[in-house]
């Protein structure tokens, strides 16, 4: 039997030699553009090495670095860069939990609903990125969603405990980790939270059967599903007396309403005390907390500027994007 054909509209980045680079949703190349449009206006082209060229030239050096992450990480979790949190999500987590910095982000797939986030590469700021998370102290609120490697899960949670512990600022940082063992006293990063309750809350779980990832925006030559996943989700908040007070004020039931958003999981839903503590973080136990104190906080470098993508002219000299129609076989979902 012939498989089903379906016709459907990607962007197709091109080198002179007329080999495809990669593939782009239409809407994520709009987002990329007007990224990129918006970063150049504010100037953070000028701080850039090399100087970025044109749209086309910085798309096809995303893609790269993108396939060449993936390939560093092929002993962790492959297709981590490919899991992305679905929007009613993220909508969640800005509406009631006061979220605008993702970390540990990609041009590729953050959610521009959010006006910052940090990826992994430099060159990553001519789309408007502020690069490598742990370069700074988190402050504010913010939602992270690292690679499923269990280092990297360990050390972004760290990160946001010492930020947590340090900050004068309210200071907000919700988790969002996968988890292979049910028994989370085997798990390095619930450990680690373990050891401070009153700066680590557990919040709720997603099993792996009700856990749905985005539709990936981004691929090399044909949209093949993800695999289907073992592992379930914790929801983990990590923050400081400042941070719970002012979700509190916000709105006193802001728990419960995301979980009414994120019917998926399986929340401990109960009131958020706003009990003062004593930070319990000393630099004789910790010998990495002196180094920590000197980073700068992480206010945003300056993204923000007049749209003016409209009038931004894109050189193709050596690059070309193309927005077809392309047939594929149509497969079914993978089941998640």
């Amino acid at each position: 039997m012939l498989p089903e054909v379906y016709t459907d509209t990607v962007a197709c980045v091109y080198n002179v030699d007329g080999k495809c680079k990669g593939m782009l949703t239409p809407e994520h190349l709009s987002i990329l553009r007007k990224a990129f449009g918006r970063a150049k206006c504010s100037g953070l082209h000028d701080h850039v090495q090399p100087p970025p060229i044109s749209f086309a030239s910085e798309l096809v050096g995303l893609i790269a670095r993108k396939d060449i992450s993936a390939s560093k990480h092929m002993n962790k979790k492959p297709d981590s860069y490919a899991r992305i949190l679905p929007s009613h999500i993220t909508a969640a987590f800005q509406n009631w939990a006061l979220i605008t910095k993702e970390k540990m982000a990609s041009p590729l797939d953050y959610d521009p609903k959010f006006p910052h986030y940090w990826s992994e590469h430099p060159k990553d700021k001519v789309f408007g990125t502020n690069t490598n998370a742990f370069s700074s102290q988190f402050s504010g609120f913010s939602i992270c969603h690292p690679i499923y490697h269990e280092n990297t899960m360990l050390l972004a949670t760290r990160h946001a405990i010492y930020s947590a512990a340090v900050s004068t600022e309210w200071t907000a940082t919700f988790m969002l980790l996968s988890s292979w063992n049910k028994d989370m006293t085997t798990n390095p990063y619930a450990s680690h939270c373990h050891k401070y309750p009153h700066m680590c809350k557990f919040l709720g779980t997603i099993p792996s059967d009700q856990l749905q990832y985005a539709k990936v925006p981004f691929w090399n030559n044909i949209q093949i599903p993800l695999p289907k996943h073992s592992w379930e989700f914790q929801v983990i908040a990590i923050w400081n007396t400042k941070g719970r007070v002012c979700l509190n004020a916000h709105n006193k039931d802001w728990l419960k309403e995301l979980a009414k958003e994120i019917p998926e999981a399986t929340w401990e839903v109960q009131n958020i005390h706003n009990h003062t503590y004593q930070t319990a973080l000393g630099s004789g136990q910790h010998s990495g907390l002196n180094k920590f104190n000197k980073l700068p906080n992480d206010h945003p470098q300056a993204s923000e500027g007049p749209d003016k993508t409209s009038a931004l002219l894109i050189a193709l000299t050596n690059l070309i994007i193309i927005v077809i129609p392309t047939k594929y076989p149509k497969t079914a979902p993978a089941k998640t």
